[in-house]
């Protein structure tokens, strides 16, 4: 986190029925009731007008004594429609072959299809391009890669 800007984490509350001895400045205990598991940080800066020094310093107090944890976002996945669309793709440019290099280029990045992280996308157009023999194919490949990872970052 850094001090403009308190951060996009998000947390939620943990359940801390029997602990004794809980330390709360009166920031810590306003940041506690706005968290909700929803909400990220800016945003309750934003809403309550803390510093993004009071509010770092009142998460870390939560995180210390176990009173919120972070909410782990998963990545969002790429469409089965994405697929179909680059798998026409690499076989245009491969021929035959393109049927099986996707599948195993996934694999080769530790995913399946149905659970393929956008944000790797740029990184698995690349490795099935460098295996584009012919440079112009692999180029007109790579642009049309380009504006479908467009359509999907919308």
């Amino acid at each position: 986190m850094n001090e403009k800007h308190p951060g996009k984490a998000i947390y939620r509350r943990v359940s801390c029925s029997g602990k004794n001895g809980l330390k709360l400045t009166g920031t810590a205990l306003n940041m506690l009731l706005e968290i909700d598991g929803e909400v990220d940080l800016n945003q309750i800066a934003a809403r309550s007008g803390l510093a993004a020094a009071e509010v770092q310093a009142a998460i870390a107090s939560l995180l210390e004594q176990g009173l919120v944890e972070p909410v782990q976002i998963a990545d969002p996945i790429v469409p089965a429609a994405a697929f179909s669309k680059i798998q026409a793709c690499i076989v245009k440019a491969v021929g035959p072959v393109g049927d099986f290099l996707l599948d195993e280029k996934v694999e080769d990045l530790g995913h399946s299809i149905e659970k393929f992280p956008i944000h790797l996308l740029p990184e698995l157009v690349e490795t099935i391009a460098r295996e584009i023999q012919r440079p112009d194919n692999s180029l007109a490949f790579k642009r049309q890669m380009i504006e479908l990872i467009k359509t999907l970052n919308r």
